[in-house]
């Protein structure tokens, strides 16, 4: 194991130790897809009961809360979201935004999704940064921003355009499903699968040959996320008529 991934278990282990001892909420930075795999290989070894949350459905970074016997779950004021707007007609990336954000010294664990819209961003963030961003995030590509902070229950999730793509499958194996989504070999897929890249319905997806089904949210870290809309008849050979819904 990599000595990384040795300190960042123990620091988990730390947060739950704190929870149990004092009985309050704790809580890390925002945790990558490899983090958050490795927070599933050790739950066994929590004391507390825990949350992933990024401040959305469907985000990609996530903090690990571990809530004390008083909650249930994760107040929505242990995420916030910077909105900055800027010019309409402007065209402005997430590396834009993630690239400001880092040249002011603020360290990524610190921030998590980033949403563009047509006029604004909302930048998902540990709410301790909330003034400095206020008070120092004025520019993203060159562009001026106007900052404020709202709640995530005020964010504006950004309309995504989907395709549906119909396969014929031998197997509804998870990597001839990963093989097939992103048209990639099967042993490529599962070379994404054992790195802890695929996550089906939010949850890390370690087993090549686990077979997924209909409904099933499936999601490859920095190559896209699909729905298994519709598993259906057979061809002609006996393979399986599987279609998809593919978020561009």
């Amino acid at each position: 194991m990599e000595k990384d991934d040795v300190l960042f278990i123990r620091h988990i282990l730390d947060k739950d130790k704190v929870c149990r001892s004092k009985n309050i909420l704790t809580s890390t930075g925002f945790l990558d897809a490899h983090q958050q795999s490795l927070v599933f290989e050790h739950k066994n070894e929590f004391y507390c009961p825990f949350v992933l949350w990024g401040g959305f459905d469907d985000a990609e970074r996530k903090v690990l809360f571990f809530l004390p016997d008083y909650l249930e779950e994760v107040p929505n004021d242990e995420i916030a979201v910077v909105k900055a707007s800027f010019a309409k007609g402007v065209k402005l990336a997430h590396k834009d935004f993630l690239g400001s954000a880092l040249s002011l010294g603020i360290k990524r664990e610190n921030t998590g999704d980033i949403l563009i819209c047509e006029d604004f961003a909302q930048i998902f963030i540990l709410p301790k940064l909330s003034d400095f961003f206020l008070t120092n995030y004025t520019n993203a590509g060159r562009q001026t921003l106007s900052c404020s902070i709202i709640s995530t229950n005020e964010v504006s999730l950004p309309i995504q355009e989907t395709q549906l793509k119909t396969v014929t499958l031998a197997s509804m194996r998870g990597d001839c499903i990963i093989s097939a989504l992103f048209s990639i070999s099967r042993s490529k897929a599962t070379e994404l699968i054992e790195k802890g890249r695929v996550f089906v319905n939010d949850t890390p997806f370690l087993k090549p040959d686990r077979p997924l089904n209909s409904g099933d949210k499936v999601k490859v870290t920095k190559s896209g996320r699909a729905i298994i809309e519709e598993i259906g008849g057979t061809s002609r050979k006996g393979r399986t008529f599987v279609t998809f819904k593919i978020y561009k």
